[in-house]
């Protein structure tokens, strides 16, 4: 008896959490629809009416422009919770559509120092003490990025719309799309490594398909060197590229390795 209480209570409960979430959504197409007719109508209003309307349309455009480039930048996982883009509920059309208004926030780096680009931090995500991992939830919205800034022109051709873009450490966004989690750490396991592999694999494809990835861009910049001293071993990866590229597998380093010879090393830092 008691269980079912809870159920019913549980049932209500959620039943509530809708309808006011239903009425917060009429109500914000109510002051949607207000703020349209002011501004249709502003040139019929007094002068100090029209004054104080466009500097409040400055300031909104001013914070919203903020707000989206803290959302492409935001990868940090903290107390367990990632709360940037997550291409589980962002879909590609969304963040291309407001990417277009504000093309601008693909240009201006990070504000904590390390001067990224917005492109340059959707592969990996961070945690409070510094560890990194994969970016599962971000990582696909790159292609985006890439294509938007390269038709606005923002970053110079041989940058790829930034993508070729050096981070702090030296890597590019290249580079990072070799990661894969440490297996030591708790979190991976196979099917965690398989839908990494995937869906970085799924980002190399696109760029290709864009023109953004190219062939000589493997060997120019070691990237089966990198993908073999991963922890983990992302055979989908490994296979796009030696089927593209099959001398790419004879290429050595500056140490004389070849990529098979290339021993573990830690992820990117």
């Amino acid at each position: 008896m008691d269980d079912d209480n809870i159920d019913i209570e549980d049932v209500q409960q959620a039943q509530a959490q809708a309808a006011q979430d239903e009425q917060q959504q009429q109500q914000a197409v109510v002051l949607l629809k207000k703020m349209i007719v002011v501004l249709e109508q502003k040139e019929t209003f007094p002068l100090q009416t029209r004054n104080k309307t466009d500097e409040l349309v400055e300031n909104f455009l001013e914070n919203l422009e903020d707000d989206v480039h803290d959302m492409l930048c935001n990868n940090y996982i903290e107390a367990g919770n990632y709360s940037g883009l997550d291409s589980d509920w962002d879909t590609e059309a969304e963040v291309e559509a407001i990417v277009r208004v504000f093309p601008e926030v693909l240009t201006r780096r990070q504000y904590d120092g390390s001067g990224n680009y917005p492109i340059q931090l959707l592969a990996l995500a961070h945690y409070e003490d510094g560890d990194r991992q994969c970016n599962v939830k971000a990582v696909l919205f790159i292609p985006i990025l890439a294509r938007v800034a390269i038709e606005f022109g923002l970053f110079e051709e041989d940058e790829r719309g930034g993508l070729l873009c050096q981070d702090i450490d030296g890597n590019n966004g290249l580079h990072l799309l070799m990661a894969s989690d440490n297996t030591e750490l708790e979190l991976p396991n196979q099917e965690h490594h398989d839908s990494v592999d995937t869906k970085y694999l799924q980002v190399l494809i696109q760029l290709r398909r864009l023109g953004v990835l190219k062939k000589e861009d493997l060997q120019r910049n070691g990237l089966l060197h990198i993908l073999c001293r991963r922890p983990y071993l992302a055979e989908k990866r490994f296979r796009f590229m030696v089927e593209w590229d099959p001398s790419a597998l004879t290429q050595t380093n500056v140490h004389g390795y070849t990529p098979i010879h290339c021993t573990s090393e830690e992820p990117f830092h």
